[in-house]
């Protein structure tokens, strides 16, 4: 009759809220919202309620036999789907019904906790009460929970100020916190990267311009070839704790394949729905932020390290004016995986760009951290990284490519680096080893 999924792995505490109610056209949501309370209290609402079948005969009756899904940031819900609702119920019957199932959800919301996500609490839980036999796919379908993410990363050195890096037709250069730019040592320094990301422990992976990705270990050696057939670099990350670094590989237009640089293995981790196309993708501890495009405008979503899609938040599906044109560009993850970076994109009717901001939002209170104009007319923004307090990217237009660096919460104008025809830039997350000698460390 139910079941119920939800993992708390890497929370550290939960909440347990009072409940409210609130009518809608599909039935009847239960809001859980947010207080603090004591540890270990990991069971869902759904399991509350099996312990009381009244209940769930009660919302069986009001409600027929649906589905209920339950997504929110910062507070839980559960919506029980009215799939059937017989219209010749008496209302006061289903009045006294409804009382019911709220005493029950009162005390279902008083035994379970929330999952966190880092410090600030962020939950997904997917339920399926009393779904119909003959139910398609698309009425079972629910937004999974995780599991929810554990530091895996290494912590950033202590003083450590992000490097940046980037490539040119010159090579790969280093611009180090109060040490100016430098290039970096042959054979990697001599590399054409068209993007390139730190493997967290100083080394780099890049997509060369010939479409080959390949490592270049921080203990020297011959660069590993991670991908000769054609695939999109995206991204460098864990997806577990056992330290393994995973390259995240665009394949075609919708699916992503992990190789993990420690053993070699190369598998499927995602496949979009038909008829999505992957534009941007950025990985912190085992989250997963993915700017789509498709038939209207696009979308900003989640996947967890397990390839499955997770409600976060975010901004949301977009209001789409003209089709197929995506109100989303590039994205970028913190570094502790609790705030997002994303472009919104205007354009002309002409579908040239117009404008570009630049928007940040905290994923576990979905407030807004700044919202700036930061591309004209013709001009795109691209490669976008974040290291927690500045963001450094690509602006491309028609008369050639600029890196810049930019503090968003600051008052300064974005600072443009100097080098000449920049073809890819990021953050070195830790310090790099691979390329340089002992006197630039």
């Amino acid at each position: 009759m139910q079941s119920v999924s939800i993992d708390p792995v890497g929370a550290e505490s939960y909440a347990v809220p009072p409940v409210g109610f609130e009518p809608t056209t599909n039935g009847l949501k239960v809001h859980c919202a947010n207080q603090t309370a004591p540890q270990g209290r990991d069971e869902a609402i759904g399991q509350s309620l099996g312990r009381r079948p009244w209940a769930l005969d009660i919302a069986q009756e009001v409600f027929g036999r649906g589905s209920r899904r339950s997504t929110s940031s910062g507070n839980m819900s559960v919506m029980l789907l009215r799939t059937t609702l017989p219209s010749a119920r008496r209302n006061g019957l289903r009045m006294a019904m409804l009382a019911g199932f709220g005493l029950a959800a009162l005390s279902a919301c008083a035994e379970i906790g929330q999952p966190e996500l880092g410090a600030d609490p962020v939950t997904s839980v997917t339920t399926s009460v009393g779904t119909d036999q003959g139910a398609t796919p698309a009425e079972e379908a629910t937004v999974p929970l995780s599991p929810l993410i554990r530091d895996f990363a290494p912590p950033r050195p202590e003083g450590y100020v992000p490097s940046v890096l980037g490539g040119t037709p010159s090579g790969l250069f280093v611009l180090d916190d109060g040490l100016g730019i430098t290039e970096l040592l042959a054979p990697v320094g001599d590399t054409i990267a068209t993007k390139l990301v730190d493997d967290f422990y100083g080394g780099i992976v890049v997509q060369e311009a010939s479409g080959d990705i390949r490592w270049f270990g921080a203990q020297g050696g011959e660069p590993l070839v991670v991908d000769s057939t054609g695939g999109q670099l995206l991204d460098v990350g864990f997806l577990d704790a056992t330290s393994a670094i995973h390259a995240l590989i665009l394949v075609g237009r919708d699916q992503v394949d992990t190789y993990s640089l420690t053993t070699g293995e190369r598998v499927p981790f995602l496949r979009l729905e038909e008829g999505s196309s992957l534009l941007d993708m950025s990985a912190s501890n085992g989250l997963h932020a993915v700017v789509l495009s498709d038939q209207n405008c696009g979308d900003l979503v989640f996947f967890n390290s397990s390839g499955e899609l997770v409600d976060l938040g975010g901004p949301g599906r977009p209001a789409c004016v003209v089709a197929r044109r995506p109100a989303y560009g590039a994205v970028a993850l913190g570094p502790d995986r609790s705030s997002v970076v994303y472009t919104e994109q205007s354009y002309r009717s002409d579908g040239v760009v117009s404008l570009t901001r630049i928007v940040a939002e905290d994923l576990a209170s979905q407030a807004e951290l700044f919202n700036l104009s930061i591309g004209g007319a013709g001009q795109k923004i691209s490669q976008l990284s974040f290291d927690g307090q500045r963001l450094v990217y690509l602006r491309e237009d028609p008369e050639g490519s600029t890196v810049e660096i930019l503090d968003p919460f600051g008052e300064e104008p974005a600072q443009v680096i100097d080098v000449t025809d920049p073809l890819s830039v990021t953050f070195a997350r830790q310090r790099l080893s691979v390329g340089r000698d002992t006197l630039s460390q």
